[in-house]
């Protein structure tokens, strides 16, 4: 059974242009994802509380990403 420090350094970013990439890609997709959803569940678009929710979620990914980059080094 692999360690946990082993399932941290599985994908981990080599360079933080990788890390800058993952965040940004992960936010746009989050931020289109989300307002999908606002428009199929309530009709309409929103754009302030979808923009704060991928934010949060490119967050967490920038956190992840940069503690798998720092393990990794």
């Amino acid at each position: 059974m692999a360690t946990f420090r082993q399932w941290l350094n599985a994908d981990a970013p080599a360079t933080w242009a990788e890390v800058g990439a993952r965040v940004v890609t992960t936010g746009v997709v989050a931020f289109v994802v989300l307002q999908l959803k606002e428009y199929f569940d309530a009709g309409r678009f929103d754009t302030p509380a979808t923009a704060v929710d991928a934010t949060l979620v490119a967050a967490g990914v920038f956190l992840l990403s940069a503690v798998q980059k720092k393990l990794k080094s």
